[in-house]
């Protein structure tokens, strides 16, 4: 990122333009001429005095055009770099079968409102099936209303009862999608292309969503180099490596997971992605926070000469020495300064305190997609619900040994505290949300406080499997269920069973305390 952006705006429409790259519209009065330029063969010709009144009349007439013109649409998308997709309306039902399943891999879609002399049936009918078919709700789709009507609002409106949601002037939020109202007269096709991008970059607003958004970006172009890494030629070894895994074959089914996770993560590494985060987006993004009624002036107390600093300028610098930067000339410095850094940009306590709950599991958890199940391993979440409430558990099951099982299997389980714990038998402290509410939890390394429960193995995959029931998942063992909660990342699980080995391997020995203490 080696550019000094002037706004958060303009990186967000720069990562943007970078990251979309479809665009499928629908439209059932397309045209593919081209006014400006002559047929093959014909030559131009000067218009009469009648010719042009005649045009100027016409004109008049179909100032509310309902038709498209699908080549300078394409053209436009094309000097953008969107390949763009103008399906006409020809046979309604099968053209809405094929633009449902288009819309899973176009990043945007754009839809006719009047649709043979209808207004909005087919484009509601198609925004709620499209809602359906979305099976995660943080899907981010942008989806635009490409209309001849003046009242933008009142379309924009219509489509937010449909959905049950409240409408925002011409836009409609539902979750994680966008629809957004925009006239044909004040954006002809030569100039729609271009805005749809700067409203993909305000779905994108923040300087989280546009650092992923370029991480996301990068993989896009990369694609190609990434399957160059798992080349044919390596077919021969995979087959090798499963023959040899005598116990469990399909485990070598992980080994390629790994292998490409490690491969995208080496990719988005070498890009360094994280500079889209850095000292120069994030003033960017804090400028713009503090022009947006940030009040940061009211949340930094300055002292002495920092008192006539501007104070974007100084919280900039903050970000960049971090809070004990001229410590004496601030209020963030202090011991307990620190739970106030988060507090600076957001509008209560109670929003940052969620931002720093959200954060911190994205840093700890990972997060399940909703399919295959989750399965029982090091670093699965756990809860058991009782009479006296609900306790949490933490499976420190070595993975290697929670795969490609045969019979009935013994996994250890931590507890996890909720309680303010410390001294030898508190661990890293972590957090999960369950049935709507956080837990901030500290694990045990209590070797007494391990318990033991016994699970069958599913016989197709070899593995414990949750059972989804009610649209919650339930591990059950020998001795009744557990609610599964949710799994730790990797590296923070191992580090969890690493510290519990630690703890198991201490040796006692029998030593002099004068010794221990004597001053060599």
């Amino acid at each position: 990122m080696g550019n000094a952006y002037s706004s958060s705006q303009q990186i967000a429409e720069e990562l943007a333009s970078d990251f979309l790259l479809t665009a499928v519209v629908v439209d059932d009065e397309v045209t593919y001429s081209d006014a400006t330029l002559p047929k093959p063969g014909e030559t131009l010709q000067v218009p009469t005095l009648w010719e042009e009144v005649s045009q100027h009349a016409t004109t008049a007439r179909t100032d509310r055009r309902h038709d498209l013109n699908a080549r300078t649409l394409t053209d436009e998308f094309a000097e953008l770099g969107l390949v763009c997709s103008v399906l006409p309306l020809d046979e309604e039902g099968k053209a809405e079968s094929r633009i449902r399943s288009m819309s899973r891999r176009s990043d945007v879609i754009v839809l006719d409102w009047m649709v043979r002399g209808n207004p909005g049936d087919f484009a509601i009918r198609l925004i709620k099936n499209i809602i359906a078919d979305d099976a995660d709700p943080d899907w981010l789709r942008l989806i635009a209303i490409y209309t001849a009507e003046v009242k933008l609002d009142e379309i924009a409106q219509a489509i937010a009862e449909a959905i049950n949601v409240e409408a925002e002037g011409s836009t409609v939020t539902h979750q994680s999608l966008r629809v957004r109202v925009f006239s044909k007269r004040e954006y002809p096709e030569e100039n729609l292309p271009e805005e749809i991008i700067r409203e993909f970059a305000r779905m994108i607003d923040g300087l989280l969503p546009t650092t992923a958004v370029a991480g996301l970006a990068e993989l896009r172009k990369r694609t190609y180099r990434l399957i160059g890494r798992f080349s044919r030629d390596l077919d021969a070894a995979y087959w090798g490596q499963r023959m040899a895994l005598i116990e469990n074959p399909a485990e070598a089914e992980q080994h390629l997971e790994h292998a490409l996770s490690g491969e995208i993560q080496s990719l988005l590494e070498d890009c360094l992605i994280g500079q889209y985060a850095g000292l120069d987006a994030c003033r960017a993004w804090v400028t713009d926070f503090e022009a947006s009624g940030g009040n940061l002036t009211e949340r930094v107390r300055l002292t002495g000469d920092a008192a006539t600093q501007d104070i974007v300028e100084f919280v900039c610098e903050l970000l960049n020495y971090g809070r004990s930067y001229r410590e004496g000339e601030h209020n963030l410095a202090s011991n307990t300064g620190w739970k106030r850094c988060t507090r600076l940009f957001t509008r209560s306590d109670e929003d940052a305190e969620c931002s720093n709950q959200r954060f911190a599991a994205l840093l700890a958890l990972k997060h399940h997609h909703g399919e295959p199940p989750p399965r029982l391993w090091s670093g699965t979440i756990l809860a058991e619900d009782g009479d006296l409430g609900t306790s949490y558990w933490l499976c420190v099951q070595p993975r290697c040994d929670s795969t490609g099982l045969s019979g009935s299997t013994r996994f250890p389980l931590l507890p996890l505290h909720q309680e303010s714990t410390t001294g030898m038998n508190a661990l890293d402290s972590s957090i999960f949300s369950d049935q709507g509410t956080w837990h901030k939890v500290k694990v045990s390394r209590d070797l007494g406080g391990i318990r033991i429960i016994t699970c069958n193995p599913d016989q197709g995959r070899r593995e414990v499997i949750a059972i989804r029931e009610n649209g919650t998942y339930y591990l059950y063992h020998s001795d009744g269920k557990f609610r599964w909660v949710g799994e730790l990342k990797a590296e923070t699980a191992q580090r969890a069973a690493n510290k519990l080995a630690a703890q198991a391997a201490r040796v006692g020995v029998a030593e002099s305390i004068w010794l221990t203490k004597i001053d060599i």
